[in-house]
């Protein structure tokens, strides 16, 4: 999205869930919504930053964790770098500064166990809905489904 587009000195910061050639990995399939309820990227981002303390770690540090923890796609930065040493409160929060988090050595986030790539996503919720549906019609339904994606991905 921004590859090659972001000038960096625009007075603009940008982080992405993948390099120009790869997906984000969808996460935390919602049985009762039947849909994934983030990607592994932005969930990652906001486990950081709600456990540490944002006046604390800088841009730069939530970048590098966040990258780390992310092990599905390749997180970039893009934009003016001048901002990345600024502190997180900076931009978050109530602009008072929370004190109450983690330090940034502390926190490690919760593995993610169901990543799946963004773009088997409607596959994967069909197949979610075929284990779960209790009727022979609707499973018959879902299946026909499933068949007509699959001819779309030949």
């Amino acid at each position: 999205m921004f590859y090659k587009k972001l000038k960096n000195n625009i007075d603009i910061y940008a982080t992405t869930a993948a390099n120009p050639d790869e997906s984000s990995y969808a996460c935390y399939y919602d049985k009762k919504r039947q849909t994934y309820l983030g990607d592994v990227y932005s969930v990652k981002w906001m486990e950081n930053s709600d456990a540490v303390d944002l006046t604390k770690e800088t841009l730069m540090k939530q970048f590098q964790i966040v990258k780390e923890e992310t092990n599905t796609s390749h997180v970039m930065q893009y934009g003016d770098m001048d901002y990345v040493n600024n502190d997180l409160d900076e931009f978050q929060g109530d602009g008072m500064g929370s004190v109450s988090g983690k330090s940034p050595e502390e926190y490690r986030g919760e593995q993610i166990t169901d990543a799946i790539p963004s773009p088997d996503v409607e596959l994967n919720i069909l197949h979610h809905r075929l284990k779960d549906s209790a009727s022979l019609a609707e499973r018959r339904e879902i299946a026909r489904e499933i068949e007509e994606l699959l001819k779309e991905y030949e």
